[in-house]
């Protein structure tokens, strides 16, 4: 049987959205024997806890968000979020350890650092003890956040003006798996001196029109994204979308046929280019015959 050769061709009059590129972890399989109990999350309102608590201490006050693992007898137990924008968090009685960490912390020219952190609830993780009516700190949070409030930092530009945001990993010391978000309101971005990777960037656009685009720019994966030096006193220019190529992927499986669209900037990174008041329409796209026959035409969906 001789498949005849098709063209497709794109109709850019807006750009759909992508799907940003994510460092992921291996996950490992549980073996079909193993009984596995599944965590909960516990319930605690400070205001109506009728149990003893102590106290987390936080590096500075600001949102944050903590998930905690109870560790009894030397096992995992369930989940306990706590949030709040204080310095320091109430907390039931107990040992735990950190799953996960946010904290939000005002930097210098208006830029703000958020702090993500994963920890390794593993037998790597050192366990913490909260006792009754006394405060414990995170020694990891207090490493990261001394190193961003020392002083030392320089600032990265975007190519324009407006809500920007980057997302850097790599940050030293710490949990095992930690960024930080760097936003701000203008292209230029207050950030801690140091070696990182650039995981993630957005920023504003206008068009002739005056219509807003929210551009992005992230990295297929760790391996292949760009290191940004972070050096006192000096910038670094970041957010390479200026220009993008927009290519369409197909793939055949049998007599179908799928197709998705996908936009890369010069230096090879995946980008996203979307209207912000979200009045964008997706692509269309046209699909010919060698001989110039139109086989199937239609419309992009955004996701």
């Amino acid at each position: 049987m001789r498949t005849s050769k098709i063209i497709i061709g794109i109709m850019l009059g807006a750009l759909a959205v992508l799907g940003c590129g994510a460092f992921g972890a291996d996950q490992s399989s549980t073996p079909a024997t193993a009984v596995v109990v599944q965590p909960q999350f516990e319930n605690f309102d400070p205001a109506t806890y009728k149990g003893e608590t102590g106290t987390i201490a936080l590096p500075c006050a600001g949102q944050s968000m903590l998930l905690l693992r109870k560790f009894e007898d030397g096992k995992l137990g369930n989940y306990l979020e706590l949030s709040g924008k204080e310095k320091s968090v109430s907390v039931p009685v107990g040992t735990y350890k950190v799953q996960y960490c946010s904290l939000q912390m005002p930097a210098k020219n208006g830029t703000t650092w958020g702090l993500n952190a994963s920890g390794d609830t593993g037998d790597k993780a050192k366990p913490f003890e909260v006792k009754a009516g006394k405060s414990v700190k995170l020694p990891f949070a207090e490493a990261i956040v001394k190193s961003l409030k020392s002083g030392k930092t320089g600032t990265m530009t975007l190519p324009s003006n407006g809500e920007s945001m980057a997302v850097l990993v790599g940050a030293n010391g710490g949990m095992p798996s930690s960024s930080l978000q760097v936003t701000g309101k203008s292209k230029t971005l207050t950030a801690p001196v140091g070696s990182y990777k650039l995981a993630y960037c957005r920023y504003m656009a206008a068009d002739k029109a005056g219509a807003k685009w929210a551009i992005t720019s992230s990295a297929p994966s760790e391996a292949k994204a760009k290191t940004v030096n972070i050096k006192p006193n000096a910038n670094v220019s970041i957010g390479s979308c200026g220009l993008v190529t927009a290519s369409i992927d197909v793939n055949q499986a049998g007599d179908k046929v799928n197709m998705s669209l996908k936009m890369t900037a010069a230096d090879g990174t995946n980008c996203t280019v979307m209207r912000a008041d979200g009045k964008g329409d997706p692509p269309s796209f046209k699909v010919l015959s060698e001989s110039g026959e139109v086989l199937m035409s239609g419309k992009f969906a955004y996701g």
